[in-house]
């Protein structure tokens, strides 16, 4: 996924624009493929000149930053960052792998200390890979990029990127994807709900070896769902490797008695996309992505939120998972995490038994 939304930025395309929006600094808008109907939603910062000015033949060269999201994100981390120049960059020390060609450049917001990023060399601009990066701009005010440009040694472009809370308000509005947004505030008046109370635990084995350990809780009815669908229940399952060593080294499923009619957000070959919604106690839901894998009945969180889960569990007293349905509205089960911690460390004896 990330190495098509660095070629689709890299690669010169024409698009439609229908929306051109700006944001103090920031100047948001939207894009429409004309061969792919794919959308896009950028927010681009003023242009600057760089804080020296350049020989000759790039004395006019100016940059600006660009924060370039795809339609149907769930996660800040599927958007990237970027600065486009209006004469092709040209900096040294070029390497090279899968996607194309990159250099190592360093940043600084504010007045923090500078760090490396890969960027990756386009036509007129240099896209990071770095999946965390957009979230680090919140709260600041300035970007400054030190470039080793050819001819010109150390050049620095340093960007206004204040309101960029606000312009990712609105790249969230143009292209997060939306689900059904229920009522749920009855929820919040349980405040207790039953300890998981058994466990199954389980040695995966191939051919006579050990490949992974399960432990699968006890099913749970959902706490909300459709008249129809009261009698779906989950499971939490953990899954650990046979060279698991701590907690951190294991994932999480969502799995069903049989499936409910999920929303899907993107149908693969092999796996599929479905957007679910997860909340700590009765703190803001968090919208995450999960892959289903052909006709099994679990989901499993994508984008690095297993190891996130997995983090939060000692730390919370519930966790509640909507799961969005093709025909509207959702499921809703509610779990206590009561002596989770223990069943996980448990899980890990017992493979290594």
């Amino acid at each position: 996924m990330m190495k098509k939304l660095l070629l689709t930025l890299i690669v010169v395309t024409i698009n439609t624009l229908y929306v051109d929006i700006s944001f103090a600094e920031w100047t948001y808008r939207e894009e429409v493929d004309r061969m792919t109907d794919e959308k896009r939603c950028i927010a681009r910062t003023d242009f600057v000149k760089p804080l020296e000015p350049m020989k000759f033949p790039y004395t006019d060269t100016e940059s600006a930053v660009f924060i370039s999201c795809p339609d149907n994100f769930v996660d800040l981390s599927e958007c990237l960052l970027g600065f486009v120049f209006t004469n092709s960059p040209n900096p040294v020390d070029r390497e090279f792998d899968e996607i194309g060609p990159y250099i190592k450049a360093r940043i600084r917001l504010d007045k923090n200390p500078p760090r490396r990023i890969k960027l990756y060399i386009g036509e007129n601009s240099l896209v990071s890979d770095d999946r965390k990066i957009v979230k680090e701009l919140l709260g600041h005010k300035k970007l400054l990029l030190e470039l080793n440009w050819f001819g010109n040694g150390l050049t620095y472009f340093e960007y206004p990127i204040e309101g960029v809370s606000e312009v990712i308000e609105k790249l969230k509005e143009g292209c997060q994807v939306k689900i059904s947004s229920d009522e749920i505030s009855a929820l919040d008046t349980i405040e207790t709900v039953p300890a998981l109370s058994n466990w199954e635990f389980k040695k995966i084995m191939d051919k006579g070896t050990l490949k992974a350990c399960h432990a699968t809780s006890e099913a749970i009815k959902p706490v909300k769902a459709p008249e129809n669908l009261t009698d779906i229940s989950m499971h939490l399952q953990f899954a650990c490797s046979r060279d698991a060593r701590e907690i951190k080294d294991c994932g999480i499923y969502f799995t069903f008695d049989i499936m409910p009619p999920v929303k899907i957000l993107e149908k693969g070959v092999v796996f599929t996309t479905i957007p679910i919604r997860i909340r700590w106690d009765n703190s803001s839901w968090k919208l995450i992505k999960t892959y289903r894998l052909l006709d099994k009945n679990w989901l499993n969180p994508a984008n690095g939120m297993e190891g996130e889960i997995i983090n939060n569990l000692s730390k919370h007293r519930t966790l509640t998972v909507e799961i969005p349905l093709e025909t509207g509205g959702s499921l809703i089960y509610k779990f206590s995490l009561k002596g989770i911690p223990n069943v996980l460390n448990g899980l890990l004896k017992k493979c290594k038994e």
